[in-house]
């Protein structure tokens, strides 16, 4: 009922694009894997398929026995088998997997804001927000290149982002392979020519250029009143639908420009004038405001530097404030806006990001409360 798909664990060594913020590898023979984990528990990671080892034996009318040893079966067919299945050990759970080599081309940031997280796309620190920007970008960038080359975006194969550790910091690569074996070119394609290939090219068209996809699109006032995320008009489709509680076109978006300049702020310097972040204030202002109306001990707070809310809750009034998903909250470099709250509000105020706000902020705001 699940599945996973990603590259190898093999180093890759990306190469700095002249005169970008961008690096880049193609790997023509990466391993891109293919997992099944089973479907128990809500924990992908505690699923497994709970499998028998033993020997299987053939009756057939006029005919010699036949058996066959070293079966490995589900226990269920195991059952069935009665007195024709002898057992012999149990290895556990098991992952059911596929390898296949293909072409996969791995970007990464050469320098990042250091007010601004966007590396924390997988590993020990990993943040669920962060990773859906990065996986938004990844697809933005993907349903671009196939538009331009007249494909089906599903030619090309999204793996989750990972992070390569240097300098204390974990710095996100984003990786896109193609799904046929042994490669389409479609990978290479977007990796050439070197000195600037087509890949920079469509990035920086997707964040500047308004007059074509997607920001055409997004900029269409009837679209960006009914989609605050994703929707099958702009991102979703049938399949990325394991992806679709992830998408989001506006956070695509600001990873999209905070990954090619290290100097943009995502509106963390007061400036909301980017298209994807013109309406973030009211996006995160009506959230806030659902989530009022919803109890009496919770009032919405106005006329602050960020939308923020007041939970009065065990005799004691707790201010929760909302960020952008790639702002800082803490630490020596924190957005100059995340500050002027603070300062406004408290330092004792809580923080939650409009991408939490946006999908599970009852259970955001209790785990916060304690």
């Amino acid at each position: 009922r699940a599945r996973i798909v990603c590259a190898e664990a093999s180093p890759v060594v990306p190469t700095a694009i002249t005169n970008s913020n961008v690096a880049l590898v193609l790997e023509r023979s990466a391993s891109v894997i293919r997992l099944n984990p089973g479907g128990s528990g809500d924990d992908m990671f505690d699923g497994g398929f709970d499998l028998a080892e033993g020997e299987q034996r053939f009756f057939r009318p006029g005919q010699p026995r036949f058996q066959m040893a070293r079966q490995i079966i589900t226990d269920d067919q195991a059952t069935e088998l009665r007195t024709a299945w002898t057992p012999v050990d149990r290895p556990g759970r098991m992952w059911l997997a596929s390898r296949k080599i293909t072409d996969s081309l791995f970007l990464t940031p050469t320098s990042m804001n250091p007010a601004l997280n966007i590396g924390s796309v997988a590993g020990e620190e990993e943040n669920t927000a962060i990773r859906a920007a990065a996986l938004t970008m990844a697809f933005l960038l993907v349903d671009r290149a196939a538009l331009e080359l007249d494909v089906d975006p599903s030619e090309f194969e999204i793996l989750p982002p990972r992070v390569a550790r240097l300098g204390n910091l974990n710095w996100p690569v984003i990786q896109v392979a193609d799904t046929l074996v042994n490669g389409s070119g479609l990978s290479r394609h977007l990796s050439l020519p070197g000195e600037a290939p087509w890949v920079l090219d469509l990035l920086r068209d997707i964040v500047g250029n308004q007059t074509a996809w997607p920001m055409r699109d997004f900029l269409d006032m009837q679209h960006r009143s009914t989609c605050d995320q994703a929707c099958y008009e702009c991102l979703q489709r049938y399949g990325n639908r394991n992806y679709h509680g992830l998408l989001d076109w506006r956070l695509g978006l600001s990873y999209a420009r905070a990954f090619l300049d290290p100097s943009t702020m995502v509106g963390g310097d007061g400036d909301f004038s980017a298209p994807e972040l013109t309406d973030w204030r009211d996006v995160a202002t009506e959230a806030f405001s659902r989530v009022a109306r919803s109890s009496a001990r919770i009032d919405l707070i106005e006329s602050e530097p960020l939308p923020a809310i007041a939970v009065n809750h065990a005799g004691s009034r707790c201010i929760i404030i909302a960020r952008h998903p790639l702002w800082r909250e803490e630490g020596p470099f924190t957005p100059r806006l995340v500050e002027f709250a603070r300062s406004s509000l408290g330092a004792d105020a809580r923080w939650i990001d409009s991408f939490e706000l946006s999908r599970r902020p009852f259970v955001a705001i209790a785990r916060m409360l304690g």
